[in-house]
């Protein structure tokens, strides 16, 4: 989960997880832990963590007494 989280949450690009130097850094950290490929993190992992924020986002929203919106006009 970590390591989904690291790619995801920082907005890197899937295609690091078949760069040699991101790899051999894996590799160091631990030797053991297999790097998934980006269509895994595409097709499972990606829609996976959509569906806990969506469960997550509905049921604070059910919750809540009201709602605000805002937004910015400028850019």
């Amino acid at each position: 989960m970590v390591f989904k989280n690291f790619i995801i949450e920082l907005g890197l690009p899937l295609s690091i997880t078949e760069k040699s130097a991101f790899i051999r850094a894996m590799l160091t950290v631990d030797p053991k832990f297999r790097i998934p490929c980006r269509r895994s993190i595409t097709n499972e992992y990606l829609p996976k963590m959509y569906n806990q924020i969506m469960n997550k986002l509905k049921k604070t929203c059910l919750a809540a007494d009201f709602i605000s919106l805002t937004f910015d006009g400028w850019t």
